[in-house]
């Protein structure tokens, strides 16, 4: 279940773990509302990954796009 309270604390911790938990978190929430989300939505998730995108390891950012490409791929099918 979404935690806000969780998000916000990860949304602090600027360590390389912290980025990479909260990352995490996010895309786990942004694919779980499949179909539900809107465009403001998708919009915001993306701002939020710019961000963080260069202060992650780059083994966690070829995680993050290998899961959106296969997200995209399965909406495409």
């Amino acid at each position: 279940m979404f935690n806000l309270a969780k998000l916000a604390d990860l949304a602090r911790d600027h360590t390389a773990a912290g980025r990479k938990s909260l990352i995490k978190t996010l895309t786990d929430l942004f694919v779980s509302a499949g179909d539900d989300r809107d465009e403001q939505i998708s919009l915001l998730f993306g701002d939020i990954v710019l961000k963080v995108l260069g202060q992650l390891e780059e083994e966690t950012r070829i995680i993050l796009s290998k899961r959106m490409c296969r997200e995209r791929l399965l909406r495409m099918n």
